[in-house]
C-alpha cells in the first residue's frame, strides 16, 4: 500500500521548484478538503444528537481550559449543557490537529501512517473525552484506504464519500470525567464508525495526577503495553503540576513511557 504523503514528498525532492511546489500544494489540499467533506458530513448530525448548536461566542469553556494550561490543573467537566457546547465547539479544531499531524512529512507521522494501513489498530487516548482523537484517526485511515482505491490521485476521492474500510481503529478512550463524556463520545462514534464495522471507542476512567501504578488507573495501565497508539492532546498541559511532581505520588508520564508499546502521538498543538 503506498503512503502518499511520502511518495508525493519524494517526488517532489526529486522535481524541478516549480513541479515541486505544485505536487506539495496539490497533496496538502487534497488532505485539507478531505478532512472538510468529512467533518461537514458529522458535523451537522452531531449537533441535531446533542440538541445543541456551535456557539463560537461561548466564553465559559474558552476561560476555564486556558486556566487549566497555566496552572496545570484539569478543568471541571460535569455540566452537562456545557460539555455538549464544547464538543460541537471543538469538534473542528481537535479533529484536525490531530489528522493533520498524521498527515505531516516526519519520521513519526510517517511510521503513525504505516500502523494505520494495518488490519486493526488498537489507541489509546489519553484525556480523549467526546472521542475526537477515535474520529481524526479514523478520518486518516479512510483518506489513506480511499487513495489506494483510487489510484493514489489525493485530489479526487472516491464518489459517494467514505467507503466501506475493512482496517478497524480499536479506541480506548481514557478520562477522569468518563461517565459526564461517555453519551457525547457514544454519538460522536456512532456518526462517525459506519463506514468501518470493525471500529469501535470505549469509555473507561483514569487519572493522571496520580500514578500508574495506582488502582485507580487499573484500567489504562493493563492497556498500555498492548496499544499501537497513544494519543495525548492538551491533558499533559492540563496536568503537568501533578505529572511533573515526584514528591506527591510520583511521575505519570516516566511510568507511561517506560510501559508504552509501539507508537506514540503527543498532539499538544495549541
Amino acid at each position: 500500500l503506498i503512503d502518499p504523503v511520502d511518495l508525493l514528498h519524494d517526488r517532489a525532492a526529486a522535481a524541478d521548484p516549480s513541479s515541486a511546489a505544485e505536487l506539495l500544494r496539490d497533496l496538502d489540499r487534497g488532505i485539507r478538503e478531505y478532512f472538510g467533506l468529512r467533518l461537514a458530513s458529522i458535523q451537522p448530525r452531531f449537533e441535531q444528537r446533542l440538541s445543541t448548536v456551535s456557539d463560537r461566542n461561548d466564553a465559559t469553556w474558552r476561560y476555564s481550559l486556558n486556566d487549566a494550561v497555566k496552572e496545570g490543573r484539569p478543568a471541571t467537566f460535569v455540566d452537562e449543557k456545557a460539555l455538549r457546547i464544547y464538543a460541537v465547539n471543538k469538534l473542528e479544531t481537535r479533529c484536525r490537529y490531530l489528522y493533520l499531524l498524521v498527515m505531516d512529512n516526519n519520521p513519526l507521522s510517517s511510521r503513525v501512517r504505516e500502523v494505520l494501513r494495518q488490519g486493526e489498530v488498537r489507541v489509546c487516548s489519553a484525556g480523549g473525552g467526546p472521542g475526537f482523537d477515535h474520529l481524526a484517526l479514523l478520518m486518516a485511515t479512510n483518506f489513506l484506504e480511499e487513495v489506494q482505491l483510487n489510484g493514489g490521485d489525493v485530489l479526487d476521492p472516491v464518489e459517494g464519500g467514505p467507503v466501506e474500510t475493512g482496517k478497524a481503529i480499536k479506541t480506548q478512550v481514557f478520562d477522569l470525567y468518563n461517565d459526564d463524556w461517555l453519551p457525547i463520545m457514544e454519538a460522536l462514534t456512532d456518526l462517525s464508525n459506519g463506514n468501518s464495522s470493525g471500529s469501535l471507542a470505549t469509555m473507561h476512567y483514569a487519572d493522571l495526577r496520580i500514578p500508574l501504578d495506582a488502582a485507580e488507573n487499573g484500567d489504562l495501565r493493563d492497556a498500555v503495553p498492548d496499544i499501537d497508539i497513544f494519543c495525548f492532546q492538551f491533558v499533559l498541559h492540563e496536568n503537568s503540576s501533578f505529572i511533573l511532581d515526584d514528591e506527591n505520588g510520583g511521575n505519570l508520564g516516566g511510568d507511561l513511557d517506560r510501559g508504552m508499546g509501539k507508537t506514540a502521538i503527543s498532539g499538544a498543538a495549541g
